[in-house]
């Protein structure tokens, strides 16, 4: 029960700030979008928190921690998003923390 607590005030706390508390803070006194707007961006929303939800998810039940880098998992995750040969291609081509100059990806 206490990891569960932990992922909700990590939730709350770094995604909750970012993609909703700054955001309404800067819209603040704007006009709503249209609906036809709202309701184009809700798939993207309903996508983006089913992922996010996803990977706590993982992080929670396989890896006995949380996406914060103070409490990280117990151990390896290596299921779900973060699974298969896919993933490894992935990470062999891009840099971790500084893209890579100078080499193009083939196409």
């Amino acid at each position: 029960m206490a990891l569960f607590f932990k992922n909700l005030l990590f939730t709350l706390l770094v995604p909750g700030t970012v993609a909703v508390y700054v955001p309404l803070l800067i819209a603040q006194g704007q006009p709503l979008g249209s609906a036809l707007a709202r309701a184009a961006a809700l798939p993207f929303l309903v996508a983006g928190v089913s992922i996010y939800g996803w990977c706590v998810w993982d992080f929670a039940t396989f890896g006995r921690g949380t996406p914060a880098p103070i409490d990280a998992p117990k151990s390896l995750v290596v299921r779900g998003l973060y699974r298969g040969s896919q993933y490894e291609a992935y990470c062999s081509k891009v840099g971790r923390w500084l893209p890579r100059l100078g080499r193009r990806p083939a196409v």
